[in-house]
């Protein structure tokens, strides 16, 4: 996830011979049990809320940055 970069260093992994990339998340908007949307709760929020066919497209939804 995007958190991890500021605890990594690409550089280093670079000299590795590591291409090092983070998945960014492209979070569409689900019903949530309060009505209004917060992204980014939890994999636990979006499995509550959503089928696995859903569940199945929003993990194909990411950049890498």
């Amino acid at each position: 996830p995007p958190g991890g970069m500021a605890i990594y260093k690409k550089e280093h992994f670079k000299e590795q011979g590591i291409d090092l990339k983070f998945l960014q998340p492209l979070l569409s908007e689900y019903p949530q049990c309060n009505g209004s949307f917060h992204p980014g709760l939890s994999v636990i929020d979006i499995m509550m809320f959503n089928p696995p066919s859903a569940i199945n497209k929003m993990m194909e939804d990411f950049k890498l940055l």
